[in-house]
């Protein structure tokens, strides 16, 4: 709807009301501006009327979980099936001696390099 046609339908007394409340509205906008500080940041970019009663940070607590199950997903029902076998064979690992201590481990042959190995006790884990 076009604003020109909106006000060749509104009567005189519509007219002056709505001219009334659009002078109220921008009076109202108008004072809250001028009662809005603007922040004054000075050259080290610090900000210098921040309200110092505020916390920057607040500690986040966990209140009670309130969620009880009211049953909108009872319609879904959970098909009957049999799992499948595992096929694939357990890994294979390889045996190792530890340099530092001589203890025997296993581990994965992808993991085997070099001549110098280390039982995760002696490499600190």
């Amino acid at each position: 709807m076009n604003i020109d046609k909106l006000l060749e339908n509104l009567s005189d007394d519509q007219k002056d009301l709505l001219r009334q409340t659009l002078n109220d509205l921008d009076r109202v906008v108008e004072e809250a501006l001028e009662e809005e500080e603007p922040a004054s940041v000075g050259k080290d970019f610090t900000v210098k009327n921040r309200d110092s009663n505020k916390k920057r940070r607040t500690k986040v607590k966990g209140g009670k979980n309130k969620w009880e199950d009211t049953g909108e997903l009872s319609h879904i029902e959970t098909p009957d099936f049999e799992r499948t076998e595992r096929r694939r064979s357990p890994p294979k690992k390889t045996e190792v001696n530890c340099h530092v201590c001589g203890k025997t481990f296993k581990v994965s042959p992808k993991l085997v390099y070099g001549e110098y190995h280390r039982c995760n006790r002696c490499t600190g884990r």
